[in-house]
C-alpha cells in the first residue's frame, strides 16, 4: 500500500532507467492512473530515452482506460526511432487494439490527423492492422469503421495498406 501517486511521479523520473520501467509496470497492474500520473505518462511517452522503458509504456497500456491510454499511444506512434524495434510496433499495436471496440470513436478521431498516417510505426504496422482487425469481425459497425478509415486515409499508399489489411481480414469464414 506503500506505492501512491506521489512515490509514482518521483521514481518516474528517477535516473535508473529499470526503476521507471517498473513504476510504469506496477501503474499499468493497477489499471487506472490519477489525471497527474496520466500526464507524467504522457510527458514520458515524448522523452523517454531508454526503448526498454518505452516497450513497457507501450505494454502498459492496454490495462489503461481508452480515454488515459489513447493520447499516450498517439505519442509513442510518433517516435520514429521505434519503427525498427523487434518488439514496440507490436506492443503498440496490441495496446491499440485493446481499445478498437471500446474506444471505436477515440481511435476513428486520433486517425484524422493525417500527420500520424505518416509516421513510421503508422505506416508500417497499424494501418493495415486496422483494416484487419475492422474487417475480420465483419459487422454492419466494423465494416462502418473500415469504410470510415478509407475516407481517412491520407494518400493512396494508406488507403492501399488498410484494402491490403482489410483482404487479409476477409479471408475464410469469421469464427462464431
Amino acid at each position: 500500500g506503500g506505492f501512491t501517486d506521489a512515490l509514482a511521479l518521483k521514481t518516474l523520473h528517477h535516473t535508473n532507467p529499470m526503476v521507471r520501467y517498473w513504476t510504469i509496470r506496477l501503474l499499468g497492474d493497477s489499471r487506472k492512473v490519477s489525471p497527474a500520473i496520466q500526464t507524467a505518462l504522457l510527458k514520458l511517452a515524448r522523452t523517454e530515452p531508454v526503448a526498454e522503458v518505452r516497450s513497457q509504456l507501450a505494454s502498459s497500456l492496454k490495462r489503461l482506460p481508452g480515454a488515459d491510454a489513447l493520447p499516450i499511444i498517439r505519442e509513442l506512434l510518433l517516435r520514429a526511432e521505434d519503427a525498427g524495434d523487434k518488439h514496440i510496433p507490436l506492443l503498440l499495436w496490441w495496446a491499440l487494439e485493446s481499445k478498437c471496440a471500446s474506444d471505436r470513436e477515440s481511435v476513428l478521431k486520433m486517425f484524422q490527423d493525417h500527420a500520424l498516417w505518416q509516421t513510421p510505426i503508422v505506416s508500417r504496422f497499424i494501418v493495415s492492422h486496422l483494416g484487419r482487425r475492422y474487417a475480420a469481425e465483419r459487422g454492419d459497425l466494423n465494416l462502418e469503421t473500415c469504410a470510415r478509415l478509407l475516407g481517412l486515409a491520407p494518400t493512396a499508399r494508406d488507403v492501399d495498406e488498410l484494402v491490403k489489411g482489410m483482404e487479409e481480414g476477409l479471408q475464410g469464414d469469421p469464427v462464431k
